[in-house]
């Protein structure tokens, strides 16, 4: 039997895990949408620069960044992410193999 607060622990990790993996969808959502940009960037024909409306925030935009910093960004935060999985996932074992509660 588990009492109610080592429920609500087990909840808020699991709660944490799906949270964590949505983002990491979003983010190789993000990268893979900024790869086929580049991609038809390459093919078509340049565009004014007037005419292109800038819809990065200004800490990831290609003024300050190149496009290999950026990507070393996205990977380094998707590992901290599975990091924090890997902790979440140590604490929910520490709650549900802990026989004094």
């Amino acid at each position: 039997m588990v009492n109610a607060l080592n429920a609500f622990g087990m909840a808020i990790g699991w709660m944490d895990i799906v949270g964590v993996l949505f983002f990491e969808l979003i983010m190789f959502y993000l990268m893979r949408r900024r790869r086929l940009a580049k991609e038809a960037a390459d093919v078509s024909i340049e565009a004014p620069k007037e005419n292109q409306r800038n819809s990065l925030p200004s800490l990831l935009s290609r003024k300050n960044l190149n496009e290999s910093e950026n990507v070393w960004i996205y990977w380094g935060y998707l590992l901290m992410l599975n990091v924090w999985v890997g902790i979440t996932l140590l604490m929910i074992a520490g709650i549900s193999t802990n026989p004094s509660l």
